[in-house]
């Protein structure tokens, strides 16, 4: 329903999944000037719980649309350099959001997957809401760019959101995790 998670700055919680339409997809494909070309669907090893079953839904979904897909599932290195060199076209990945969404964000600055996607507006808007002092200017900053983004259906689209636990012991010292930079620095941890 929204390109971060309930508890990320900036979240809406009354928007909704949008429909999903096969018939009016297939409309759409028909208006275009795709003619039954390979498309490469890329995704990495492992990435996420019971990634295979949903790389192939997704192709499958994908498939009943009208697309050629040619799903490759490689190892993460692999994943990267063809990403990195765009010998793809569409790709599935995971982004760690704790309680900012500046990891999904920062994706969409930086052109990280190669999409070309450029909205200069948006961007602005991004950076207005990272330099914002006043937290709630910041948070409708950011949450009328995700907005902008649900609506041209751009540069990525979130399929779900997963939980993710992270735990340690009391013994465990010198873990350093930053949420809002997705960042695990395991340089100094002691156990002891």
């Amino acid at each position: 329903s929204w390109p971060c998670p309930s508890t990320c700055v900036g979240f809406d919680e009354d928007a909704e999944v949008p429909a999903q339409d096969l018939e009016l997809a297939k409309e759409y494909l028909a208006q275009t000037d795709y003619n039954g070309e390979e498309i490469t669907l890329l995704a990495s090893t492992g990435l996420f719980a019971r990634s295979d079953e949903i790389y192939e839904a997704v192709a499958s979904m994908l498939r009943e649309a009208g697309f050629n897909v040619n799903l490759q599932v490689l190892d993460n290195a692999t994943v990267t350099t063809m990403r990195n060199n765009q010998e793809y076209d569409l790709h599935i990945t995971n982004v760690i959001c704790g309680n900012h969404p500046k990891p999904l964000l920062d994706r969409w600055l930086q052109d990280v997957h190669k999409s070309g996607y450029e909205n200069q507006e948006m961007f602005d808007m991004i950076r207005a809401g990272y330099q914002a002092v006043d937290n709630d200017e910041s948070a409708q900053l950011l949450h009328d760019a995700m907005a902008m983004a649900m609506e041209e259906v751009a540069p990525t689209i979130g399929l779900y959101r997963g939980d993710g636990l992270i735990a340690y012991r009391d013994n465990v010292s010198n873990f350093a995790y930053s949420d809002s930079k997705n960042y695990f620095n395991f340089s100094h941890v002691q156990k002891g």
